[in-house]
């Protein structure tokens, strides 16, 4: 989450989206909740969700600005040129890249991936999670690659060892954000 990028430089497309307040984050996950209709989102679909910041982060901002600044972040995310970006990953790189406290990053991500909303995410949906983030911070990146899958998965593995987890069992939402707050490799 921090330091498999480091202290890299963003692209201009990420700029206007950076430190977004704890409310802005949560105002966006809100959003992409009443506009999506599964993970993989178009940019009209990102346009729409990105605007529910107008009343804040773009309060007096033309539309244009909003248009322009969406579809820069679109075109950096959309690596494969398929017109259509990861949703999720899109969210906890916004998450990552804000001014939020790293307990409520960790907390924010770790609901994005507790798919079964049940306080508790499997090593698959921790690993997922934490591609998703340094693919996400990587993709808006200027020189930074995205790590290894196997170095994700071992991030994870240790995460389930620590708490004494095994490969069938889940951690807590708690144990997730004490692993992400103690981790060198994660903390920025």
């Amino acid at each position: 989450m921090g330091q498999l990028l480091g202290k890299a430089r963003l692209r201009e497309a990420a700029e206007p989206l950076v430190n977004l307040d704890g409310t802005s984050v949560y105002v966006l996950w809100e959003s992409f909740n009443d506009v999506a209709e599964g993970f993989g989102i178009n940019v009209e679909e990102l346009t729409e969700i990105i605007s529910a910041l107008q009343n804040s982060v773009f309060a007096h901002a033309p539309k244009q600005v909003i248009l322009v600044t969406v579809e820069r972040m679109f075109e950096a995310l959309d690596t494969d040129k398929n017109m259509l970006i990861d949703s999720l990953e899109a969210l906890v790189t916004l998450c990552m890249l804000s001014g939020i406290e790293l307990r409520e990053k960790a907390k924010f991500c770790f609901m994005c991936y507790d798919f079964d909303e049940s306080g508790q995410i499997t090593m698959d949906e921790m690993t997922l999670l934490l591609k998703s983030c340094a693919t996400g911070l990587c993709k808006l990146s200027q020189e930074t690659q995205v790590p290894e899958e196997a170095k994700l998965e071992q991030l994870a593995q240790d995460a389930f060892k620590r708490t004494g987890s095994t490969d069938d069992i889940r951690i807590t939402a708690e144990e997730f954000i004490d692993y992400c707050c103690s981790t060198p490799e994660i903390i920025d």
